[in-house]
């Protein structure tokens, strides 16, 4: 979460990151047939024919202060384009979307420099490691300052929660309260950490998502994330059951009024706040209670070092609500925000030693599924991820939170450089 939001959102002039490149180069896959193809030719042209009249977005703050702009750009029903488009939609993807994980690759060196949780491309060179050196007194004010800051925001947030019971719709005076003071906050903890200008494209379509009551699903490549989505979006979300009862982060949790649910396999701990019962029904119960503020979930589950796509699951897409994606982009030179298997501490040092971090969020608009999509949970994730990967320009890996896990069980991780892969030595096998 981050500081007090500025009107402007140019990006600053001389910075040493001034020349940046994109999260990804390569060319994402089409999208699917059918209502995502539709929808997003229809987006680009609407695009296209903007540039093409010469017009450029408008600059003004979106609700809660929020550095945003709004793109004018064409009049096009974007809404009505895709319905009519998923009314007839017929074709399913090669390759929809699955929960359960891959069989685990070959644990090589070779093998693993390409997976999506390791990145041997921006490792720390002479010139990231100067920096790192140089920078060291400016990180450990930071800190001092979040020392003192995390505590005071811990203590008024505790103090507006105070007597409101968990899993239950605060009363609107009190909600508001808590939404600004997170908000707030939330933007002086991304400006500590060296995101100073954040501009939002299409805060608009943020409009249609509220009285349609749609799920936002954002791409997940940061840990970063979560504190950007509670800054600008105060959303409410699905959370793993641990996270209730981590100091500090538990109780803006609660705030945010998250559900915590006990993932198969994760170790979580069940206590007080988790969710009992069926966690999809639940989901489809919330995403229509306007008491409650907008869910938002990362259908990918987890964060990784690559700029993809992971597998989508179903938690966003089972109940058949229209969804809103919201697209990050971390645009680096240096020093990649996306987290994978590397080691966390020196990563976060690496982020709040950088002279700045750039950010860019775009809310599209809300997605309509077809009947079919509806019946197929599978089919509607995929048209969404397949979309989502186009408009940011990144490829679909087959890869998600399962195979991830196995990285984790079998030990791999990245030296502290991020040079290259590790594995732990090879038990020799018993006679």
């Amino acid at each position: 979460m981050a500081s007090a939001g500025t009107e402007e959102i140019e990006e600053p002039p001389g910075s040493e990151d001034e020349e940046l490149v994109s999260e990804s180069e390569q060319e994402a896959e089409e999208p699917a047939g059918g209502a995502a193809g539709a929808y997003a030719a229809a987006t680009s042209t609407a695009d296209a024919d903007a540039a093409g009249a010469g017009k450029q977005p408008s600059s003004r703050p979106a609700s809660r202060g929020t550095e945003a702009s709004d793109e004018t750009g064409s009049e096009t029903d974007f809404t009505a384009l895709h319905h009519e488009a998923a009314v007839a939609a017929k074709a399913k993807p090669a390759k929809p979307a699955r929960e359960g994980a891959a069989p685990p690759p070959a644990l090589t060196e070779a093998a693993l420099a390409a997976s999506p949780w390791v990145d041997l491309a921006h490792p720390v060179t002479l010139y990231e490691g100067t920096k790192l050196v140089l920078m060291a007194p400016v990180v450990l004010l930071k800190l001092l300052v979040l020392a003192v800051a995390v505590p005071y925001a811990w203590a008024v947030l505790a103090l507006l929660l105070l007597g409101h019971k968990p899993q239950t719709a605060m009363a609107p005076f009190r909600a508001f309260l808590v939404q600004q003071w997170i908000h707030q906050w939330g933007r002086f903890l991304l400006f500590v950490a060296g995101f100073y200008w954040i501009p939002i494209r299409g805060w608009a379509n943020m409009q249609a998502a509220e009285n349609e009551r749609t799920v936002l699903v954002f791409n997940h490549p940061s840990y970063v994330d979560a504190a950007v989505m509670a800054t600008f979006f105060t959303p409410s979300g699905v959370s793993k059951a641990g996270v209730a009862s981590i100091p500090f982060i538990g109780l803006f949790g609660m705030a945010l009024q998250l559900f915590f649910i006990e993932r198969r396999g994760s170790g979580d701990r069940i206590n007080k706040h988790v969710l009992r019962g069926d966690a999809v029904q639940a989901i489809a119960e919330r995403a229509v209670d306007r008491r409650f503020p907008l869910l938002a979930i990362a259908p990918e589950a987890t964060t990784k070092a690559q700029p993809c796509l992971l597998k989508f699951r179903r938690g966003a897409f089972s109940a058949g609500q229209p969804v809103c994606p919201v697209l990050l982009r971390y645009r680096y030179r240096h020093f990649n925000p996306g987290w994978g298997i590397g080691f966390t501490p020196f990563h976060v040092y690496r982020l709040m030693a950088q002279f700045v971090n750039h950010l860019e969020i775009e809310v599209l608009p809300p997605y309509h599924p077809s009947e079919e999509e509806r019946r197929d949970w599978a089919l509607y994730a995929e048209n969404v991820r397949r979309l989502m990967g186009k408009r940011l320009g990144q490829p679909l890996v087959d890869q998600g939170i399962g195979e991830e896990r196995q990285l984790w069980r079998a030990g791999a991780t990245v030296n502290w450089r991020g040079t290259r892969v590790l594995l732990p030595p090879r038990k020799p096998k018993a006679d």
